[in-house]
């Protein structure tokens, strides 16, 4: 899925648009839900 690429691109400056046809995961991501167990991913 990209979320820690995503994450570590935007929190060194770069506009990041994600895409995923899961309603259920982008509804997760929304509420800042992480999909993936990365320590410090929910700092970024």
């Amino acid at each position: 899925m990209g979320t820690v690429t995503a994450a570590c691109l935007a929190s060194a400056g770069h506009e990041v648009v994600g895409l995923d046809e899961d309603p259920a995961l982008i509804d997760q991501l929304s509420a800042a839900v992480l999909p993936v167990g990365e320590p410090e991913l929910a700092d970024l």
